[in-house]
């Protein structure tokens, strides 16, 4: 007989639901990969004319 954790369970459809919901965001208009799975979109790009450590980013979540 196989015993089955029903948490195991509800975390692992959790973990299922989000790499969908992730993988459906990936390719969306805009979005660009970076390592270990990382996503980003681009909100709003700045001109130039002011500081460059401030970014308007969505992080879209990692892998």
């Amino acid at each position: 007989m196989i015993y089955y954790n029903i948490s195991t369970m509800a975390n692992k459809e959790y973990i299922d639901k989000n790499r969908r919901w992730l993988e459906e965001k990936s390719r969306e208009e805009g979005v660009e990969p970076l390592d270990k799975g990382i996503y980003y979109k681009v909100i709003k790009k700045g001109s130039g004319g002011g500081s460059t450590l401030i970014f308007d980013i969505e992080l879209l979540g990692v892998s």
